[in-house]
């Protein structure tokens, strides 16, 4: 889930991970957003756990539905799962 405000309007949308790094994603959202947008994310992760929550980060770039974000705050222990996560994932593709 991903939530921005562009004007007076918020915005509140559903959309699939495509790509997913310690830095940023790749997103298809059922609501397509500006370059520039700052957006709170959940990401929900297949390993089951709690979403991450990532209070801050920005739309770099956008193709009709989809999008790439960059965090640009991440706690720590967010952090951390994020990278477990990952590493589970490149592990289990070997």
């Amino acid at each position: 889930m991903y939530s921005g405000v562009s004007g007076e309007d918020v915005l509140i949308g559903d959309g699939t991970i495509v790509n997913l790094s310690e830095s940023g994603l790749c997103l298809r959202g059922d609501i397509p957003v500006p370059v520039g947008m700052e957006l709170t994310l959940f990401l929900y992760l297949s390993d089951g756990d709690e979403p991450l929550f990532i209070l801050e980060s920005t739309v770099v770039w956008s193709v009709g539905s989809l999008f790439g974000v960059v965090f640009n705050d991440l706690s720590l222990s967010d952090r951390e799962t994020l990278r477990s996560f990952l590493h589970t994932q490149t592990v289990g593709q070997a």
